[in-house]
């Protein structure tokens, strides 16, 4: 009897388990289902009708478990999200699962690989499936295995790739192999075919090659979907296009993720024809449906109710996918409810209340979900809130790309359980974001017309000076030629001009090269509404999770740190410092590989202040070895690879010259002194050192300043196991340490406190936390005020103290294991 035999899915998170599930179950069998992360089960309609366990074909101990009284294992396993080296991962994960299978005794093992000509030059995505099978094949369970190309339904990742190219663009461009052949096969026959090889003894142990009834080329299965869709569509085939671009294109447009899309398009590139039309004869049951039919089925799924909710996992936050045809955005949230005794209650999954809008940009649904988990003596109310968006073409696709702020704040409006309130939130955006397009158009017209001037000795007028040079063509470290074309432009003998060559990175001059093409008194007032935009850019970063009245306060307080007006009174360029290091703490904490770039990026912008911070979270990345820390230590190597070139356009000579500035910056010249005497408005620790003990030289400050660092770096040693657990923290850490031990600091270069004053009240803390770090924010800025701006100390004493206290919020994590060991 089928009741009495076991059948165990691997792989049950994937497209292809969730829809043999259900039907195994509908069949009569029991299910076990295994599964990396069983969290992200428990939302489908199934999970609590089968048996989940967690395991790991990578780990071989975690399977004999799984495997346990089974009778028959489907295999439907793979790694091509993990990215690069999947291909070993792939292998060592068949044969550890052939090896624990023959060791349980299961009866036989279904899997499904991909359709290509093993004889022939094939990508290694397809060459990985088919190598798969073989070593499965290996021990002596009989494996049936079968072989299939692009699979037509809704969640395939073929199929949705060509669902959201074909929506999204009215001419759809495409390598010229889009018009090499396949044999699609629809998501039902893949299903009847692993069911088949179930009970029918016919097909025991062979390798069968699947497909549907046409051969059709790839780019005709676009034009066939935009014809059961209703659009007009057209192919523009370009040939020699880089794998890794279309993959980036795909990754960004479709929700096929990067390393997916560039394992599966180089499959593409390759005909996926059944050649051996085997399985026909070894299953006669199964009844084959064309593409076209295939197509109208998955068009007419798109309703919430039919799709696969692969979102859930039980979390609370909110998510934004793209799945199945649909743009979705997810809420989920716990809150504490009052109860008496301690019973446990069930997990409640009523069914869901659905808010349905149509326009002519696609089709809305806004669903509620709401239940109670948890004992009667601490239950608690799970509230869910999922925006779903069917686009219709580009329309909808811009439509929900530029109103996507406000789906989001209509959804947390939604989860305050107030709908005339959202639609006021929503309103009240709108407006906000018609004044923003204002205000930056009256800023760019006061910029452009209005006269001012920064004092001449200001940072402004050295990245004017680079700037006037780089926009007439003049080598930016070829200083006496930078000198002579920007004295031309300024109307004034070559001896008479100041120029301070401070050695900025190439890739910044370039950045505000546009500056030189502006009269002075222009350019220097778009400076300033440069780095004011940059600074509320950081504190918006820097808040983020904080209540609404909060964050508000913090804007004016950011700007009235007396720091933050000198950094703007003189035009310092320590704004993309700031900017980047709280990119690097948002990108960190949302694990944004792309903003981790940019935030890295723009921390090099002054060497001297980043390069720190810089070198931690690269090396926390790098070391985390998470997907997240190699997602995004590809995307800052790509960046560095850019910036290294674009560097070239600045300088052609700029990768000897930059350096050779940075190195003997001791011995250039500023003017009216020099850096060998330290500067008056210096203020860091080891200037204070040189000052108080020595000859106030760079030279001993920079000794001074080794012998910090050292100390600050044993130390980092010795706590390292639980700094380095909290990436956020390490980044705070690497800037305090910063403004501790760096020799060569203005008094503005502390504006970059803000961000460990942001970090330290990211958290609730107790009253005299939040009066210390009153205190350290105030007695610096008063002491500018009353005192002058030279060599302020208590800048220092204010370090020194958010330092301590990053210190106590890493100590718990350092502490915790030596206790429990």
């Amino acid at each position: 009897m089928k009741v009495d035999k076991l059948i165990l899915v691997t792989g049950a998170t994937g497209y292809i388990a969730s829809r043999l599930i259900p039907r195994l179950l509908d069949s009569g069998y029991r299910v076990r289902a295994l599964a990396r992360d069983p969290l992200r089960l428990q939302a489908r309609a199934w999970s609590r009708f089968v048996e989940i366990i967690q395991g790991d074909v990578t780990i071989p101990s975690t399977l004999p478990a799984a495997l346990e009284g089974v009778h028959t294992a489907y295999y439907l396993i793979h790694n091509m999200s993990r990215g690069h080296g999947y291909t070993a991962l792939e292998l060592d994960g068949a044969r550890n699962f052939a090896i624990a299978a023959e060791q349980a005794g299961i009866e036989h093992v279904i899997y499904l690989g991909g359709l290509a000509d093993p004889e022939q030059h094939i990508a290694p995505h397809l060459r990985s499936r088919i190598e798969t099978g073989k070593v499965l094949r290996e021990g002596k369970i009989p494996v049936t295995e079968f072989r299939a190309g692009v699979i037509a339904g809704s969640g395939s990742i073929s199929f949705e790739m060509i669902r959201f190219m074909t929506e999204l663009f009215p001419v759809v461009p495409g390598p010229a192999w889009l018009k090499n052949k396949t044999q699609p096969i629809a998501i039902q026959n893949v299903m009847d075919y692993l069911l088949a090889a179930l009970e029918n003894p016919n097909g025991r142990g062979g390798i069968f090659e699947i497909g549907g009834p046409e051969i059709i080329p790839y780019g005709e299965l676009m034009i066939r979907y935009a014809r059961a869709r209703g659009l007009k569509r057209r192919l523009f085939l370009l040939p020699h296009l880089p794998l890794w671009f279309m993959a980036f294109g795909v990754g960004l447009m479709t929700p096929v993720p990067y390393p997916i899309a560039y394992a599966l398009i180089g499959g593409l590139a390759n005909e996926s024809v059944v050649k051996h039309p085997g399985a026909r004869e070894a299953f006669p049951e199964v009844e084959l449906i064309d593409f076209d039919s295939a197509a109208k089925d998955a068009l007419a799924k798109t309703h919430p109710d039919h799709i696969e909710r692969v979102w859930e996992d039980g979390r609370v936050g909110t998510k934004s996918i793209k799945h199945e045809g649909c743009f979705i955005l997810h809420h989920y949230g716990l809150s504490q409810l009052a109860g008496e005794s301690g019973s446990k209650l069930p997990d409640s999954k009523p069914d869901p209340k659905y808010e349905h809008h149509n326009n002519r940009f696609g089709k809305m649904w806004i669903e509620r979900r709401a239940g109670q988990i948890g004992s009667e003596a601490s239950p608690r109310e799970n509230l869910s809130h999922t925006l779903f968006f069917s686009p219709c073409g580009l329309p909808g696709f811009l439509y929900w790309h530029l109103l996507y702020p406000l789906h989001w704040l209509k959804l947390r409006g939604l989860m305050r359980n107030a709908a005339e309130q959202g639609k006021t939130i929503m309103k009240r955006v709108l407006l906000f974001l018609l004044s923003f397009l204002l205000l930056a158009s009256l800023m760019l017209a006061v910029a452009l017309y209005v006269p001012h001037t920064l004092p001449t000795g200001s940072d402004f007028n050295a990245v004017y000076t680079a700037s006037v040079a780089l926009a007439r063509g003049a080598p930016i470290y070829d200083i006496p030629t930078v000198r002579a074309v920007a004295a031309e432009a300024a109307g004034v003998p070559v001896e008479q001009f100041f120029h301070a060559p401070f050695p900025y990175p190439p890739w910044y001059a370039l950045s505000v090269f546009y500056l030189g093409l502006l009269p002075i008194r222009q350019a220097a007032l778009l400076w300033f509404e440069i780095n004011l935009a940059l600074l509320f850019l950081s504190i918006w970063f820097l808040t983020d999770g904080w209540n609404g009245r909060l964050r508000l306060v913090a804007f004016p307080l950011g700007l009235f740190f007396v720091p933050a007006l000198g950094a703007l009174s003189v035009g310092q360029n320590v704004f993309p410092v700031l900017l980047g290091g709280s990119l690097l703490a948002y990108a960190l904490r949302r694990e944004n590989a792309a903003l981790a770039a940019l935030g890295l990026v723009l921390v090099t912008y002054k060497p001297h202040v980043g390069a720190l911070a810089a070198l931690s979270a690269l090396a926390w990345l790098i070391g985390s070895r998470s997907n997240f820390g190699r997602r995004a230590t590809r995307s800052i190597l790509l960046a560095g690879v850019f910036l290294f070139f674009a560097g070239f356009l600045a300088d052609p000579a700029w990768h000897i010259r930059y350096p050779q500035m940075l190195l003997g910056i001791a011995s250039v010249n500023y003017g009216s002194e020099s850096t060998g005497a330290l500067c008056a408005n210096c203020a860091s620790l080891p200037v204070f050192l040189s000052r108080w003990f020595f000859d106030g030289t760079l030279k001993t400050a920079s000794i001074a300043a080794l012998i910090l660092f050292a100390v600050l770096f044993a130390l980092f040693l010795r706590y390292r196991p639980g700094i380095s657990n909290q990436p956020i923290l390490l980044l705070n850490l690497a800037l305090t340490a910063t403004l501790l031990v760096s020799p060569y600091l203005f008094n503005y270069d502390f504006i970059l406190l803000l961000i460990p004053f942001a970090f330290l009240l990211d958290e609730k803390e107790g009253a005299a936390r939040i009066v210390i770090l009153t205190l350290c924010y105030l007695v610096p800025t008063l002491a500018i005020i009353v005192y002058g701006r030279a060599g302020n100390v208590t800048l220092l004493a204010a370090t020194l103290v958010l330092t301590i206290l990053l210190y106590l919020r890493a100590r718990p994590a350092v502490d915790v294991p030596a206790r429990a060991s």
